[in-house]
C-alpha cells in the first residue's frame, strides 16, 4: 500500500470514529441503524487509535448511558487497559454507576478484566437484579474464572429445575461447574417439556459453553421444534446465534445436517431451514467475532450450483416467505463479498 494511500485509509477511519462521537450526540434522536453501520466500519477497519480515541470520548462524557454502542470497537481493537479504565469510570464502591449500562459487565468479562468478577457474581446472583442485568453479568462469568462462586452456580440451577419461569441465563453457567454433564439431561428435559419458550437461552448457551461434552446437546435442542429456537419475539434466536459461535458450529455444518432431514418431513425441513436464514441473517450483521467461515465460502458453499451436494438449497425451500428470505440473503452475501474483496485488493 502506498504512503497516500495509507494515509487516506488511516483518515478515513478516524472519520468513521468521529462520525460516532457526533451521531452519539444527539441523544434525545439517535439514529441506532445508522450509529450501527459506522460501528460495522470501525470494527472492520479501525485499530488501537480508534479504540484510544473512544476511550477518550467516554472519559469526557457526563452521562455513560450511550457507551454501550461503542464497546463492540473497544472488544475487537481495545485490550483489558481499556476494560480496567472503564471499570473504573463506571464503578464506585463496587457498584455500578446509574447510568452505566449494563452491557459493560458482558464486555468485562469478554475480554478478561478478572477484577469484575466480584461485581459480575453479586449482579448474577442478587435477587433484586432484573433480567437484563442477569443476563449482562452472566454473559461476563462465563469468561471468568468462577471457581469461588461454584457452590452459588449450582444453587441457581437447581433453582431452575421443574419451573416455566426463572432466571434465563442462569443455565449458561453450568459450564463452569466441573460435573456440569451430569446436568444435561435435566436442561434439556427442562426446556424439552417444561421452560417457556422465554426462558431456554441461557439453557443453548450453558450447552454450547461445554466444549464438545455439550454440543450434542445443543443441536438436539437447536434442532428441536419445541425450543423455537430461531424465534425473534422471545429473544431466542440471539441466544442461538451466540450458542453456535461458542460451540464454533460453523454455518455450513447446519446446512449439511439440514440436507440429511428426509425430505418427507416438510415440518421439520422447513423448521431447520429457518433455522439456518436466521443464522446466516445474524451473521451477515455480526462484527465482533472472528468468523469460522467468510461470506464468501458460506456463498459458495450455500449457492454454487458447480458443486456436487446431495441436496440443493433451493430444493429445501417450499414456502414463499423462505423462498423471499433466500433471495434477500443471496443478495446481502454478493454485496458483501463485493465489499470484502475491495478491502482485501487495497491491503495488497
Amino acid at each position: 500500500m502506498t504512503v497516500g494511500l495509507l494515509q487516506a485509509y488511516i483518515t478515513s477511519m478516524l472519520a468513521s470514529t468521529q462520525a460516532l462521537f457526533r451521531l452519539l450526540s444527539f441523544q434525545e434522536a439517535l439514529n441506532h441503524e445508522l450509529i450501527s453501520v459506522h460501528v460495522k466500519v470501525v470494527c472492520k477497519l479501525g485499530s488501537a487509535i480508534d479504540a484510544n480515541a473512544i476511550l477518550n470520548w467516554m472519559q469526557e462524557q457526563s452521562n455513560l448511558k450511550y457507551v454501550s454502542h461503542l464497546l463492540p470497537v473497544l472488544t475487537k481493537h481495545g485490550t483489558t487497559k481499556h476494560a480496567l479504565e472503564l471499570y473504573h469510570l463506571s464503578v464506585v464502591n463496587g457498584e455500578m454507576k446509574p447510568d452505566a449500562p449494563e452491557e459493560l459487565m458482558a464486555y468485562w468479562g469478554k475480554v478478561g478484566l478478572q477484577s469484575a468478577v466480584s461485581l459480575l457474581a453479586a449482579t448474577a446472583f442478587n435477587k433484586q437484579s432484573d433480567h437484563y442485568q442477569i443476563k449482562c453479568s452472566v454473559l461476563g462469568l462465563v469468561h471468568l474464572n468462577t471457581h469461588d462462586y461454584e457452590p452459588k452456580i449450582e444453587a441457581a440451577l437447581e433453582a431452575c429445575y421443574g419451573r416455566a419461569l426463572f432466571a434465563e441465563y442462569h443455565p449458561a453457567l453450568v459450564a463452569k461447574l466441573p460435573n456440569r454433564v451430569s446436568h444435561f439431561k435435566r436442561m434439556f428435559e427442562l426446556g424439552e417439556e417444561i421452560a417457556s419458550t422465554d426462558c431456554n437461552g441461557g439453557l443453548l448457551l450453558g450447552f454450547a459453553l461445554s466444549g464438545a461434552e455439550g454440543k450434542p446437546w445443543l443441536k438436539r435442542a437447536l434442532y428441536s421444534q419445541a425450543w423455537d429456537s430461531f424465534d425473534y419475539g422471545t429473544g431466542t434466536v440471539y441466544a442461538s446465534y451466540k450458542a453456535i459461535k461458542f460451540a464454533q458450529i460453523p454455518l455450513l455444518e447446519l446446512y449439511h445436517d439440514l440436507a440429511m432431514v428426509d425430505a418427507q418431513n416438510s415440518q421439520q425441513l422447513a423448521y431447520q431451514l429457518g433455522l439456518l436464514l436466521a443464522m446466516l441473517s445474524l451473521r451477515l450483521q455480526d462484527v465482533d467475532h472472528e468468523p469460522l467461515e467468510s461470506v464468501l465460502e458460506l456463498y459458495q458453499g450455500l449457492f454454487n450450483q458447480h458443486e456436487a451436494q446431495t441436496r440443493n438449497i433451493w430444493e429445501m425451500t417450499e414456502n414463499d416467505k423462505q423462498i423471499q428470505e433466500l433471495h434477500s440473503l443471496n443478495h446481502l452475501m454478493l454485496a458483501q463479498i463485493e465489499s470484502e474483496l475491495l478491502m482485501n485488493n487495497l491491503k495488497v
